[in-house]
């Protein structure tokens, strides 16, 4: 048995678990050269370490092993290495860019939180925003239910859309329905991604491209589950009543980093805000 390997000993020389080793035995990618039909065990041909590196080289290069059985078992053909190489290179390159989506989403959100974090929590104060390029998603709802499934599509329109995990997502209540001490009641949902409808495609959930004015806003900080989110309005609504301030708009609610507590209870960073009117632009 000396023109053989063990599987133990090829799993040394090529830094392979033996498990793995094993599964592509079972997935026919590479199948021993010799079982020897006593013990069953497992030997490889020094002529398969060819093979072995290039299942290596394939893996790295983000090829599937049904495409590594393929090649393994074709001729190998120069023209097959090449066309193999353009394909995983094209791959590659659309995952370097979702990767580059996704960081700087990540970033964002980072930068967003830090900012926040800035400011006391609780505390109405008045913040100068740029003008925004976000997408609004009309909405009609009787219960909280309804909401939330209307909430999820939307998510999940924008993930397909922008690779998002999570959008900068919120929602707008309209001004009478706060001033007014009622239930809040949403009038849209709102992406508040500073990006817009990309290449202005129609879309089956109606969303509409906004501009959300620059200026000054009033604004309160919030860290707290969404049942108690009334308080935080009625504590804008007192600011704005005690300081006779005018504004113009809705309210703009913005959810910045949604997450669970201990108690598997949600609980949501983020602000609510609404411009003040006739102010400097």
């Amino acid at each position: 048995m000396s023109t053989y390997f063990t599987i133990g000993e090829v799993s040394k020389l090529f830094n392979l678990p033996i498990k793995t080793l094993r599964y592509y035995d079972e997935k026919g990618v590479l199948k021993p050269a010799y079982i020897n039909p006593s013990t069953n065990y497992r030997y490889y041909s020094r002529e398969q370490f060819i093979s072995i590196d290039i299942i290596k080289y394939c893996k790295l290069i983000g090829m599937s092993l049904e495409e590594i059985k393929e090649l393994i078992n074709s001729d190998s053909s120069i023209e097959i290495m090449i066309n193999n190489m353009n394909k995983q290179s094209e791959l590659l390159k659309r995952k370097i860019k979702e990767l580059t989506d996704v960081k700087t989403y990540l970033d964002d959100i980072k930068n967003s939180v830090e900012e926040i974090l800035e400011y006391e929590i609780n505390k109405v104060i008045i913040r100068r925003n740029k003008e925004r390029k976000n997408i609004r998603f009309d909405l009609e709802y009787d219960k909280v239910e309804e909401l939330e499934l209307y909430l999820r599509k939307v998510i999940l329109y924008l993930e397909e859309r922008y690779n998002d995990v999570y959008p900068l997502l919120g929602v707008i209540a309209p001004y009478n329905n706060v001033k007014n001490r009622g239930e809040i009641k949403y009038s849209c949902v709102c992406d508040f991604t500073d990006r817009g409808i990309k290449n202005k495609e129609s879309n089956n959930l109606n969303g509409v491209e906004i501009i959300t004015p620059g200026g000054n806003y009033i604004t309160i900080f919030f860290d707290d589950n969404w049942e108690n989110i009334n308080k935080y309005y009625y504590k804008i609504m007192d600011y704005i009543e005690e300081n006779n301030i005018e504004v113009e708009g809705d309210f703009n609610e913005v959810w910045t980093m949604p997450r669970v507590d201990s108690n598997g209870k949600e609980k949501t960073f983020g602000y609510i805000e609404i411009l003040i009117k006739n102010n400097d632009k």
